[in-house]
């Protein structure tokens, strides 16, 4: 039986949500965007990405779901699966607002069919796992981390809340990264390695030392460039 799927938020990670929806044999069929859209030019809009999906797509403002939860229509009925239109921790307000002022709840995680969760593996709420990425055996994944396509993450890692692993990107054994770690295309991070919280790691970095909260590294072997930041 197929799916409905409800997303809120809009974001570059569509098509690959999209992918993931539709490996689940499951169909989006509503949209709740938070903000308008930000278009940018030469790129297609939602509405024409839209119009090329096999399914009928309701696209709608947020404060629209306060009347159609009181109207007991679409995302009251128990066989809906949500999913976070974006990553980030920018996110976190969104979240508040839906469990504050819809009711909405967490979310089970959205794992492509193709890609490989193995035994003892944990994956949090609202949290995507993409086309060909590997979850190790005990490893925790927190909530709302994306795990792009082809990924590694190996046997008993742990990752915070609100990271984005690129696609890629290889995450040896015992790894753990700190909540909202954005690690870049490529990059390699080496066993028994915490990566702080906040923190970037650039594209195809080799991480084979800890790496302080809200800190930028980049190279082979990589190094700090730049203090201070913030991944947002």
């Amino acid at each position: 039986m197929t799916k409905p799927f409800v997303m809120f938020g809009y974001s570059h990670l569509f098509g690959d949500i999209v992918d993931c929806i539709d490996s689940v044999d499951g169909r989006l069929e509503a949209i709740y965007l938070n903000v308008p859209e930000t278009v940018k030019e030469g790129r297609p809009t939602l509405y024409q990405r839209i119009t090329r999906l096999p399914w009928k797509v309701h696209v709608r403002e947020l404060p629209m779901l306060r009347s159609l939860v009181d109207s007991q229509y679409l995302v009251r009925s128990e066989g809906y699966r949500y999913v976070l239109g974006f990553s980030r921790k920018q996110a976190a307000p969104l979240l508040r607002e839906l469990w504050d002022k819809y009711n909405v709840s967490a979310a089970e995680p959205l794992v492509h069919l193709t890609a490989i969760r193995q035994m003892g593996s944990e994956v949090g709420h609202w949290s995507i796992v993409n086309a060909g990425a590997i979850v190790g055996s005990w490893t925790r994944i927190g909530k709302h981390v994306i795990v792009n396509r082809g990924a590694n993450i190996a046997h008993d890692c742990e990752v915070g809340d609100h990271c984005f692993i690129a696609p890629s990107a290889t995450l040896c054994s015992h790894v753990r990264l700190r909540d909202d770690v954005m690690v870049g295309a490529g990059a390699v991070i080496l066993p028994d390695t915490t990566v702080g919280e906040g923190s970037t790691v650039a594209a195809g970095a080799v991480v084979r030392e800890d790496v302080p909260a809200r800190t930028m590294v980049a190279g082979v072997p990589a190094v700090i460039k730049k203090g201070g930041v913030d991944y947002i």
